[in-house]
């Protein structure tokens, strides 16, 4: 028995669903790993199965270094995330093509202040960017749920299917 038996209610109840991790050495921590190959049972479960699809899902990436994987920690991230369904946000393009990102050094250039413990929150761009996704997760699940409940409300219009 692990914490997922406290979080999988806590995912069925969610509307959408926002990661954050630090990239340690070109990747997410193991921790987050787990979390994600522990949702597996989200999309071919016997019980879950399917039920965070139509549901919103963005990342947020810290690093030390700029160049320090954070567009792959990202990826690896949202991939499980579309595996199961999920509409993925990202916030705007200039800002990260497939997360927020930012920089726990100033500059991303990996000096080391031992006074400074949170420098992440000196990036304003990052933090910028951070926000900025969170609008867009918002305004993307508004939409979504809008729209399904719009779509239940008109059972009658059926979408065309191809064959």
């Amino acid at each position: 028995s692990d914490y997922m038996q406290e979080l999988y209610p806590k995912l069925l109840e969610c509307d959408a669903l926002v990661l954050a991790t630090p990239a340690y050495f070109l990747r997410m921590t193991g921790r987050m790993a787990n979390f994600l190959d522990r949702m597996r049972p989200l999309m071919e479960g016997n019980y879950y199965k399917n039920t965070m699809a139509n549901k919103v899902g963005a990342a947020m990436v810290v690093a030390w270094f700029r160049n320090n994987g954070l567009e792959l920690t990202a990826t690896t991230i949202l991939l499980p995330m579309i595996g199961l369904g999920m509409f993925v946000v990202a916030p705007p393009f200039e800002m990260g093509a497939l997360a927020a990102n930012a920089l726990s050094s100033e500059g991303g250039e990996g000096k080391f202040d031992p006074k400074e413990r949170y420098g992440v929150l000196k990036d304003e761009y990052g933090q910028i960017a951070m926000k900025n996704l969170a609008r867009r997760v918002v305004e993307k699940t508004r939409l979504i749920k809008y729209g399904i409940e719009a779509v239940k409300a008109h059972p009658e219009e059926k979408l065309p299917v191809e064959h």
